[in-house]
């Protein structure tokens, strides 16, 4: 069961991704829980962080971020990247603020069509808010047309849309949550 999906999984990722070469950002060294400045208690933080790709209306699929990059923005202006399993944390004066990710491949064309819609978020002093960003790719023409890429999908009509939003993410306990590795810190109160 888990080699058919996976062969699913990947018969929807390579239309979703083309042909195109997905490129890694440069991997770094994580940051240490213990070398993260202390909270301000006048400031906010936000912890943004990979968090699923869901697979719909054919095999209802969702995994972890495996070998894609997101960058983050706040306020239309560019702050950090991840990977998965990988946080940017991010102190903030109180206020209330957009922000969005786009997926990085290295193509540009590739990831401008990728960008989350705008997230707004209202931040209080001493708020911690950890933030996760998600995509939904949704396959129409059924079975056939995506389990048969592009052929498959001419022969049945299939049509790809994709959707990239961020959410809070409540459940701190999780897993998810509980793995994730400081990739970096940001201090943008002193702007």
């Amino acid at each position: 069961m888990k080699r058919l999906t996976l062969l699913l999984f990947l018969l929807v990722l390579i239309p979703f991704f083309g042909c195109a070469k997905i490129e890694r950002l440069p991997q770094r060294e994580h940051i240490a829980s213990e070398d993260i400045p202390r909270l301000s208690a006048e400031n906010g933080r936000l912890i943004v962080f990979l968090g699923e790709m869901t697979i719909d209306d054919l095999i209802d699929y969702t995994s972890p971020y495996a070998g894609i990059d997101g960058k983050l923005f706040l306020e239309n202006e560019y702050v950090d990247y991840m990977s998965n399993d990988e946080a940017a944390v991010v102190d903030v004066n109180p206020g209330l603020y957009t922000l969005h990710w786009r997926i990085y491949t290295g193509n540009e064309e590739l990831d401008s069509e990728h960008t989350s819609v705008p997230f707004e978020i209202s931040i209080s002093a001493g708020d911690i808010k950890y933030i996760k960003c998600n995509t939904v790719v949704k396959v129409g023409g059924g079975p056939i047309g995506a389990l048969g890429g592009v052929i498959g999908g001419a022969i049945a009509g299939a049509t790809s849309n994709t959707f990239d939003y961020m959410e809070i993410e409540s459940d701190l306990d999780s897993e998810e949550v509980k793995s994730l590795k400081i990739a970096s810190y940001v201090n943008k109160t002193e702007y």
